[in-house]
């Protein structure tokens, strides 16, 4: 039966990539699968802002990331599709990666819809490498292909904190990035709306990756490893 694939595995995570203190595994989400692919832009509410420090901030210039990095207050930031043209994203990327090599505090960090090719892949796999306490990575809506993919894994490598990342509506395909499943912590990997046209075998071997989406590709059921 040929159509648009997806997959999702529910397994065990290993005993390494749980935080310190953690006893319970993670509750599962009461989301809708539609919901989860809505921006998500939270913001203060009045009567708590004045009094707590913002963990969650929405970057809206370039000039501002380096004072959100070095806030030690600040634990999400979103730099979403803040319209620059080549040479002010590559001068971007480089001063983020510089600041999150200092960084100790991010847990998230977004950039979505910012015209990211495989190029900044590679330099965030890289800075992401050694980051204390990054868990989540989002990169949807961007122009990364499957080779930059790859070489954000290998950027990573031997990375055991994150266990998040978002890759929806790139340009991956038609081959799986199969250098993010090296990625020992990885247990969620969003792939949807893409070109992808097979998934690999060594995906059932992969057991530290419990939710996978890769809704809105070019995969048929019968391609799957373990279908």
């Amino acid at each position: 039966v040929g159509g648009w694939g997806s997959v999702r595995q529910r397994r065990p995570s290993s005993q390494e990539c749980r935080a310190p203190g953690m006893q319970r595994r993670r509750r599962k989400s009461s989301l809708k699968p539609g919901d989860r692919f809505k921006a998500v832009n939270r913001n203060l509410d009045e009567e708590n802002a004045s009094d707590e420090p913002e963990t969650d901030v929405q970057a809206k210039s370039v000039d501002q990331i380096n004072a959100l990095l070095a806030s030690p207050h600040v634990e999400t930031l979103r730099a979403d599709g803040l319209s620059m043209g080549e040479l002010t994203l590559r001068r971007f990327l480089e001063q983020l990666c510089d600041q999150l090599a200092l960084n100790k505090t991010l847990k998230m960090l977004s950039l979505a819809s910012n015209g990211l090719k495989h190029t900044h892949a590679e330099a965030l796999g890289k800075a992401i490498r050694l980051h204390p306490t990054l868990k989540r990575l989002v990169l949807r809506d961007n122009e990364i292909n499957t080779h930059g993919a790859n070489m954000l894994g290998r950027g990573a490598e031997g990375n055991t904190i994150v266990r998040h990342i978002d890759l929806d509506e790139n340009k991956l395909g038609p081959e799986f990035p199969t250098e993010l499943l090296k990625l020992p912590c990885l247990a969620k990997l969003d792939l949807y709306g893409n070109s992808l046209e097979q998934l690999p075998e060594r995906l059932a071997l992969a057991q530290q990756i419990e939710d996978l989406d890769v809704r809105r590709n070019r995969i048929e059921i019968r391609m799957l490893p373990y279908a």
